[in-house]
C-alpha cells in the first residue's frame, strides 16, 4: 500500500507498507506529498512540494531514481496510467479541463473541457482512475461514472479532438459502460466493483421545560 501521511515533524512524506509482512511503514521521499499511486512496476509515482511548487514525481519502490516525472508545475494530479506513461490531472492554470500529461514531458492529450470540475477542500473520488489490471479506464462525466474498456497496450481509448464534449460521446464509445449516477464513487478492480459514500442525517425530538 502507498500512502501520504504527517510523520513526528510535521512532514508528510510518502509511505510505502507491505500487508503481508509484519513490519513498520517505510518513507520513499523526503518531500512533502499531496497524493500518491502506484505507476509502473516496480515504481511509485506522487505528487510533491518544491519550495512551494508542486511537481508530479516518480521514484523506485526502494527509495531510490527519485526524478520528476513530468516538468509542468502545479498540476492536480488523480492518478497514473498502470504503464506509468501518463498522468491524468488538472491543469490549476485552465481549471474545468482534464487532461492527459505524458511522462517525460510533451504536449497533454486533452480528455474533456468542461468535465472536470474544480476541487473544493473537501476530498473527493477522482474524475479518472484505472483498474489496477489495464483493462478499464473509469471516467466521471457530471455525477456519472463511466467504465471504458481498453485495448491491450492501450492506456485510452480513442478521444476526439477537443476532448469528450458530452457524457453521451463518452457512452457511445464501444463498450462503454454506466457504472453509477453516485458522484462520491470510487472505482475498484472491475466494473462491478466500487465503494461510494452515504452520509445519512438524525434527529431526535427533545422536550425542554420551559419556567
Amino acid at each position: 500500500m502507498v500512502f501520504v501521511a504527517s510523520d513526528e515533524q510535521g512532514h508528510a512524506p510518502v509511505w510505502l507498507a507491505d500487508l503481508n509482512r509484519p513490519t513498520a511503514p517505510r518513507p520513499l521521499a523526503p518531500q512533502n506529498s499531496w497524493a500518491a499511486w502506484f505507476g509502473a512496476p516496480g515504481e511509485v509515482v506522487f505528487e510533491g512540494d518544491e519550495k512551494g511548487t508542486l511537481f508530479v514525481y516518480r521514484v523506485k519502490d526502494d527509495g531510490s531514481d527519485l526524478r520528476k516525472m513530468i516538468p509542468t508545475s502545479n498540476l492536480f494530479a488523480f492518478g497514473v496510467s498502470p504503464d506509468g506513461r501518463w498522468i491524468a490531472a488538472q491543469d490549476t492554470r485552465a481549471w474545468g479541463t482534464l487532461s492527459a500529461f505524458p511522462a517525460g514531458g510533451g504536449a497533454p492529450t486533452l480528455i474533456c473541457g468542461n468535465c472536470s470540475p474544480p476541487q473544493g477542500t473537501d476530498p473527493r473520488p477522482p474524475d479518472i482512475a484505472w483498474s489496477s489490471d489495464g483493462r478499464f479506464m473509469y471516467l466521471k462525466f457530471g455525477d456519472s461514472t463511466y467504465a471504458i474498456p481498453l485495448q491491450p497496450g492501450q492506456p485510452m481509448p480513442p478521444i476526439p479532438a477537443g476532448g469528450f464534449q458530452s457524457k453521451e460521446v463518452v457512452a457511445a464509445l464501444p463498450g462503454a459502460r454506466l457504472i453509477s449516477e453516485t458522484s462520491n464513487l470510487f472505482p475498484g478492480p472491475n466494473p462491478t466493483i466500487y465503494a461510494f459514500t452515504k452520509i445519512a442525517t438524525q434527529r431526535n425530538i427533545y422536550r425542554v421545560p420551559v419556567q
